[in-house]
Formats: C-alpha cells, structure tokens, sequence
C-alpha cells in the first residue's frame, strides 16, 4: 500500500515536471488509444497562439469518425471528448476546440486539418 503511494506520488512529481507540449502530446495519445473506436476521434491537431483576446492559447483541431458526427451522436461525441481531458492538459491556457468529420475534410481538403 505505501509503495502503491509511493509510484502514484512519484508519478504526480514527473506529470508536474512536463512542459505544456508534452502533457498535451501525452493527453492526445491517451485520446487516441482509448477513445479511437468509443469516442470516434481520428486525429487531433493543436497549434499555440494568441486567441482574440491577445491571451496565449491552444487551438484544437479534432477529427472525428462521420458516425461521431452525425447530429444524433454530436453530442456525446463532444461530451466523450471533453471527458479526455484535453482542456485539463492545457491548463492554465485556454483551450478552443474544432471538430470536423472525415467526410468534411475530404471535401473541403484544408492544409489546416491535415496531419502535422
């Protein structure tokens, strides 16, 4: 139990000792592994830049699955992804999320929403 303790402290320690990228890389690759076939995400991209306001921020781009983004599963589909925790990574930034299905991308083809 106290070695349990331990590792779990330990493990805080070195989540305090990451850099914002890295605590996001990591967060998006849980998204990933866990949430590719419940959540329907594709592929998340982000860029750090000043939002409206001039205040630093972080900016999602998040593809989903075309059945995520039907308009009856939309809303969990953007529930499950904030229950990720990418907003939490970002933190004390503020994070803006885009969501656009596989087909949307297809059509329009934006560089933006390409892979990184």
């Amino acid at each position: 139990m106290v070695l349990d303790l331990l590792r779990e402290l330990a493990a805080e320690v070195r989540e305090m000792q990451m850099t914002l990228p890295e605590r996001i890389e990591r967060t998006i690759r849980g998204a990933l592994v866990h949430g590719r076939d419940a959540v329907g995400i594709v592929r998340v991209t982000y860029r750090l830049r000043d939002d409206a306001d001039g205040e630093p921020a972080v900016f999602f781009k998040i593809l989903i699955s075309d059945e995520a983004g039907l308009r009856e599963n939309l809303r969990d589909t953007v529930q499950r992804v904030e229950e990720v925790g990418l907003r939490e990574a970002c933190w004390p930034l503020t994070a803006y999320m885009s969501f656009r299905t596989v087909s949307e991308q297809a059509k329009l083809q934006d560089p933006e929403w390409e892979a990184q």
